[in-house]
């Protein structure tokens, strides 16, 4: 930790308007004190900003943090503190039974900021969930009583409750669990995430079932129940969803992110409400690897640098009322995430087997929250 910090000659991006200003920023205690042309301050540690964009600490609104050794998680403060992102939001790594158990491992210990939305299952993700028995395998394990009892105590700290409908996790009735999610979403007054890839739902009811403010997430992977229909246009039923104020949110994982219907999508205008990973251990090595990575390819894929960190900042923050700085702004916390936008050719490759090149890459230098500098291995 440093009582004192001074960034040198980063440029500060406005996501807000896109105005870059190159300025020195001088942090004491956590909070910046000061931003000038140049100030000729000492400090504890100096970091040379030059020609690094200067942003507030990006925001992943889908990762898996539950990182005992039985869980699919991974430590925050590892994988994504050190490659700008700050605030991270747990897309139901646990359940009722097992919430207590991450809690204490994540949201009481993580120096990154967390939120989590509780499963579904009161057993969580199973480790494993991908090839063996899902949480919801037991239909008996989405217990209405259960989940509000744990909910409704720890509310502050959860975002809403999340449902996978694959079907090597639920593989009896997807329909009925949905109906009851939505019965105690409506019975809570919180919003619903739902994972539909593959269920065996007709589209039409499953979009229809989602109303204003529910995530449906991995927007962009490739199935029956996906956001396109046989002739690649974006369905009549998702656009309704976008209409009556349902949010679409990335969710690139391990299969969810065909670049191909993330093409056609972006040239239909139909873009994400939020760019994000579902990081976990089985993608860090990819297709995944990090949040810089995934708004890489959409940067290389025609969207804007500016709407690209809109989607990791802004629109996180005001979608979940996040107690988060969106600007680096005197007198606020220090929540700083500095960027180098390389240039050259870079190869990456989506969550179906295809690859492209791209010629930018978004490529994190160093991360500040409150007193402490993280820098990526």
């Amino acid at each position: 930790m440093y009582k004192t910090i001074l960034i040198k000659d980063g440029e500060i991006y406005n996501i807000y308007n896109g105005i870059r200003r190159t300025r020195d920023v001088y942090i004491e205690n956590g909070i910046i004190k000061d931003i000038d042309i140049s100030l000729n301050i000492k400090a504890d540690i100096v970091l040379n900003a030059k020609k690094k964009i200067l942003v507030p600490g990006l925001v992943d609104a889908h990762a898996h943090l539950f990182h005992s050794p039985k869980q699919l998680g991974l430590d925050p403060d590892i994988v994504h503190l050190k490659k700008g992102v700050t605030f991270v939001i747990d897309q139901g790594s646990s359940g009722a039974n097992n919430y207590e158990a991450y809690r204490d491992l994540v949201y009481l210990k993580a120096k990154t900021k967390t939120l989590a939305f509780l499963n579904c299952s009161r057993i969580g993700i199973p480790a494993g969930a991908w090839s063996q028995k899902g949480e919801l395998d037991d239909a008996a394990d989405l217990d209405e009583n259960t989940f509000i009892k744990t909910y409704t105590k720890y509310k502050n700290e959860l975002l809403g409750i999340k449902i996978r409908l694959s079907p090597y996790v639920c593989p009896h009735d997807p329909q009925g669990a949905l109906e009851k999610v939505v019965h105690i979403s409506k019975q809570l007054g919180i919003r619903m995430e739902v994972h539909p890839n593959d269920a065996a739902i007709e589209d039409g009811i499953l979009f229809n079932m989602l109303r204003k403010n529910d995530i449906y997430t991995h927007t962009y992977h490739p199935s029956r129940v996906g956001i396109l229909d046989e002739n690649g246009n974006i369905k009549r039923c998702v656009l309704d969803a976008r209409k009556r104020g349902v949010i679409f949110d990335t969710a690139h994982g391990v299969s969810s992110l065909s670049v191909t219907i993330l093409k056609q999508a972006l040239e239909q205008g139909f873009e994400p409400d939020m760019i994000s990973t579902d990081l976990h251990n089985g993608n860090i090595n990819g297709p995944v690897f990090d949040l810089p990575t995934t708004i890489s390819k959409f940067i290389n894929l025609g969207m804007p640098l500016q709407r690209a960190l809109y989607k990791v900042t802004i629109a996180p923050t005001e979608i979940f009322n996040l107690k988060k700085q969106t600007e680096i702004m005197i007198d606020k916390e220090a929540d700083i995430a500095a960027f180098t936008l390389q240039k050259g050719k870079f190869d990456f490759s989506d969550g179906d087997g295809h690859k492209f090149t791209g010629n930018q890459f978004l490529s994190p230098e160093f991360t500040i929250l409150h007193s402490e500098v993280f820098f990526p291995n």
